[in-house]
C-alpha cells in the first residue's frame, strides 16, 4: 500500500513539474536508466509498467503540451528533417534486416527500439525548445541530473538492490544499475560545466562557479564507477573546449584544461586510492597495458572485416553479429554503431549512418558561424550540446548497440534546436534592425 501511494505521488509530482516547467523532462530521460533498476526494485507498479517506457510516453504528452501552449511565441516547429529521413531510413533497413537475420529476437527488439525510442529521442527537443532560453534550460537539466548521479555513486556504495538483482558489486554504480551508464550522464554533467566556466558570462556566476567546486565530485564519480571510455573521452572533448570557446575565452579555457583538470584529477585519485578505495582492478591494470577492453573490441572487429563482404550491401540482417560471433539471440554488439551498421546493414546502413553524422556536422559548423562574437550565452547554447554530441559520439565508437545510443540522437537534437532558433533570433533582428532586440516571452 506503502509503495502504491509512493508510486502515486511521484506521477503526479512528475506530471505537474512537466506542465509547469516542461524541461524537466529532459531530466527525466537521462536520469530513467539510472535509476531504473532501483524504481522496479522498491515500486512494484514499474514491474508491471516499465519506466523507460513510461517516460517516453509522457515526454511525448509533454512535448505536444509545451508545443501549443508556447505556439504565441509564433515560431515554427525546427523539425531536423534531413536528421529523421536519415534515422527513418536507418529504421527501415532494420526492419528489412528481419526478413533474414539469424537473430530473430533481439533483431525485432533492436528495430522496434530504434524506430519507437531513438527517433523520438532526437524529435523530443524540437517541441521542448521554442527559443533560446528554453535550450539553456535543457541545458541546466543536464548539469543537474549528472550532480544528483555523481553523488550517488559516491554515497550509495552498498545497496538492497545491488544485492538482489545484480548479486553484488564489480564496479560502484547507482543503486544497482549500470556503472557505464551513470559515468556518461556524469561525464555529460562535467563537460557541460566546464563549457559555461570557460565562457564567462554564458550563464550565472552561481552556476558557474558552483559547478567548477563540484569538478572534484564528477572526477571522483567517474573513477569510483570504473568506466575508463567516459574519462579517455571526457578529456579528450574538454582538450577541444579552448577552440571552441571563442578568442576572447580562449585563455580561460586553456587555463582550465591544462591546470585545473589534471590537478583536480591527480588529486581526487591519490585521495580516493589513499582512502581504500579499490581503484586498481580497473584503473592500474589500464594504465600499464593490461586487460584493456581495446583488445576484446579489436577481436570484434577483426571478426567483422573478415565476414561482412559476404552480405556487402544489404549486410547480415539487424542483431546479426550477436548470433553469428557470440552464438546467442540476444543483447550484443561489436561495440562500435558503424562497424555494427556496416556488418548488419551493409554498405547502405553504413552510409546513412556516415551521412547522418555529417548532418550533424553541418549543423553544428552553421551554429558556430552564426554566434555573435559578444554573445556568451550563444555560444553556450551552441558549444554545450556540442561537445555531449562529441563525447558520445565517440562512445558509440566503442559501446553498446545502435539503439541504445538514444542519448546520442537526443543531443544531436538539442543541437539542431539550438542552432534553428539562434539562426531564426538572428534572421528577425537582421529584418528589423532599427527596432533593436525583440523582446523574447517565454
Amino acid at each position: 500500500m506503502t509503495a502504491s501511494v509512493i508510486t502515486v505521488v511521484l506521477i503526479f509530482l512528475f506530471l505537474l513539474l512537466g506542465f509547469l516547467y516542461p524541461w524537466v523532462i529532459m531530466a527525466a530521460l537521462l536520469a530513467t536508466p539510472v535509476f531504473k533498476l532501483a524504481l522496479i526494485f522498491y515500486l512494484p507498479f514499474f514491474r508491471v509498467v516499465d519506466p523507460t517506457a513510461l517516460v517516453c510516453a509522457l515526454a511525448l504528452l509533454l512535448g505536444l503540451w509545451n508545443y501549443f501552449r508556447r505556439a504565441r511565441l509564433g515560431r515554427p516547429l525546427m523539425i531536423p528533417w534531413p536528421m529523421l529521413l536519415c534515422m527513418v531510413g536507418l529504421a527501415g533497413m532494420l526492419f528489412v534486416g528481419l526478413l533474414y537475420t539469424t537473430a530473430p529476437d533481439y533483431g525485432f527488439r533492436k528495430a522496434l527500439r530504434f524506430a519507437g525510442i531513438s527517433i523520438p529521442f532526437l524529435l523530443l527537443p524540437s517541441f521542448y525548445v521554442r527559443c533560446k532560453e528554453d535550450g539553456h534550460a535543457m541545458i541546466k537539466m543536464v548539469i543537474l541530473v549528472g550532480a544528483v548521479t555523481a553523488l550517488f555513486l559516491i554515497w550509495k556504495q552498498e545497496s538492497e538492490v545491488a544485492r538482489h538483482v545484480t548479486g553484488g558489486w564489480g564496479r560502484t554504480k547507482v543503486l544497482g544499475g549500470a556503472a557505464g551508464i551513470s559515468a556518461q550522464i556524469v561525464g555529460l554533467s562535467i563537460l557541460t560545466v566546464l563549457t559555461a566556466f570557460s565562457v564567462k558570462g554564458s550563464s550565472s556566476r552561481f552556476l558557474r562557479y558552483a559547478g567548477l567546486i563540484g569538478l572534484p565530485l564528477g572526477l571522483a564519480a567517474v573513477l569510483l564507477s570504473g568506466s575508463r571510455a567516459s574519462l579517455l573521452y571526457l578529456l579528450f572533448v574538454a582538450a577541444f573546449l579552448p577552440l571552441l570557446s571563442g578568442a576572447r575565452q580562449r585563455g580561460r579555457a586553456m587555463f582550465v584544461l591544462a591546470l585545473v583538470v589534471p590537478v583536480v584529477l591527480i588529486g581526487v585519485f591519490s585521495f580516493l586510492a589513499r582512502g581504500g578505495w579499490d581503484l586498481a582492478p580497473r584503473w592500474t591494470g589500464f594504465i600499464e597495458g593490461r586487460g584493456t577492453a581495446i583488445q576484446s573490441r579489436t577481436r570484434l572487429w577483426a571478426f567483422v572485416g573478415e565476414t561482412w563482404w559476404m552480405r556487402p550491401v544489404m549486410g547480415h540482417g539487424s542483431g546479426s553479429f550477436a548470433m553469428d560471433y557470440m552464438g546467442v539471440d540476444d543483447t550484443e554488439a561489436p561495440h562500435n554503431i558503424i562497424v555494427e551498421a556496416l556488418y548488419e546493414e551493409g554498405l547502405v546502413g553504413a552510409g546513412i549512418l556516415l551521412l547522418f553524422f555529417g548532418l550533424v556536422a553541418r549543423t553544428a559548423l552553421r551554429g558556430l558561424a552564426q554566434i555573435p562574437e559578444d554573445s556568451p550565452r550563444d555560444r553556450l547554447l551552441v558549444v554545450a550540446p556540442l561537445v555531449m554530441v562529441l563525447f558520445l559520439g565517440l562512445r558509440s565508437m566503442s559501446s553498446v548497440d545502435i539503439e541504445q545510443m538514444r542519448f546520442l540522437y537526443l543531443a544531436c537534437g538539442l543541437l539542431h534546436a539550438n542552432v534553428s532558433h539562434l539562426v531564426y533570433s538572428n534572421r528577425q533582428m537582421a529584418l528589423a534592425p532599427s527596432m533593436g532586440p525583440v523582446p523574447m516571452r517565454v
